[in-house]
């Protein structure tokens, strides 16, 4: 009888680390939030695949590209005028407006998944300017939260690709304390843990704890910020810090064995 009963708790422990193999990683409600956002963000890109691979497609996917990182590469500091200027910019290619493009006229929805790529584009290049920019400039972390915290409480399904590249970069905010999975190599590893990788040179810890400060800057910053349409209620308010601070408090440390 003892020994069916260990068997049978053997059993149950085994189908658990083949549903969660993070479980001693994560808490089981984030990881499952973990996991739904990343097939989430998986079935959207691919779903508009073919703008990215579509040779026919080049030049609209160009022009998303342009779209979006007029709006960001034209942010300036302190100016309110600006900045909101900047997020009708993108509040109208997101919702598939016509909006002027040195000397052409330009709407996302002249594809029918124009919207969905730019969408996400601006997830990514959200979470790029936390990485490249803030680090050395930091005095941007509220203006990029701003746009993104804005723009989230409009297009909830924006809000979650956003939160899923954020998880995708950097996964201590889910947080996730990366394990090392067997079978994976040393370079598949700390891709997974957020480290760059370049012709095989993996990038040193100090300009990867740079890029993952800056990420999580802007995290904590769009989930402080109010949004300016205060009638709206805040899509990833504080508590969500709160949440994560209490998550990492109840996890055991992980040595830094890389």
């Amino acid at each position: 009888m003892e020994l069916k009963e260990t068997q049978s708790v053997e059993t149950k422990q085994q189908q658990a680390v083949q549903i969660n193999p993070y479980q001693d990683y994560v808490n089981e409600q984030d990881y499952v939030s973990f996991k739904k956002l990343m097939k989430f963000q998986e079935d959207i890109r691919n779903s508009y695949a073919s703008i990215t691979t579509d040779p026919k497609l080049k030049q609209f996917k160009t022009d998303c590209n342009k779209a979006i990182l007029s709006a960001i590469n034209a942010v300036c500091l302190g100016s309110e005028s600006n900045l909101r200027e900047q997020l009708e910019r993108l509040r109208c290619v997101l919702s598939g407006a016509t909006v002027d493009m040195t000397g052409k006229r330009f709407s996302a929805k002249s594809h029918p998944l124009g919207v969905t790529y730019c969408k996400d584009l601006l997830a990514i290049k959200i979470v790029e300017q936390g990485q490249n920019v803030v680090p050395t400039k930091p005095e941007y972390t509220f203006p990029y939260a701003f746009l993104a915290i804005s723009l989230w409480s409009e297009f909830p399904d924006f809000g979650q690709l956003l939160l899923a590249q954020f998880y995708k970069i950097c996964p201590c905010l889910v947080p996730l304390y990366m394990p090392r999975l067997e079978g994976q190599t040393n370079e598949e590893y700390k891709t997974a843990l957020g480290y760059r990788i370049k012709s095989g040179v993996v990038e040193d810890q100090v300009s990867f704890l740079c890029r993952m400060a800056g990420v999580a800057r802007v995290y904590a910053a769009l989930a402080i910020s109010p949004l300016p349409n205060s009638r709206l209620a805040h899509p990833h308010g504080i508590e969500n810090i709160w949440h994560w601070l209490a998550a990492v408090l109840n996890m055991s440390p992980r040595p830094d064995k890389i």
